[in-house]
């Protein structure tokens, strides 16, 4: 807990630092935009909720987790296996 509340003071004060650098409300808008649009794109189109849509957004932005874990077939999971990517990967082609 203490390293939490360090952690969330060493950034508030970052924070109040970079407000004051041009062009940093300019970025932070277009990042702001992005996660709402990419929520509001994922969540309409494949009838998801606002959750999902959000987390895929910023997976998808950040690159930083597995944004499909699981690949569902006709409701049965499917385990990929690199024989089973490749012949995914040969009908795509």
């Amino acid at each position: 807990m203490l390293s939490a509340l360090s952690m969330y003071l060493r950034f508030s004060r970052a924070l109040k630092i970079a407000v004051l650098e041009d062009g940093f409300a300019q970025i932070l808008g277009a990042a702001v935009f992005l996660v709402v649009l990419g929520t509001l794109v994922y969540s309409s189109s494949q009838d998801w909720s606002l959750v999902d849509g959000f987390y895929f957004a910023v997976a998808t932005l950040t690159t930083s987790s597995i944004a499909d874990p699981e690949l569902v077939v006709s409701g049965a999971p499917v385990k990929m296996t690199s024989r089973s990517s490749a012949a995914i990967q040969a009908r795509m082609a």
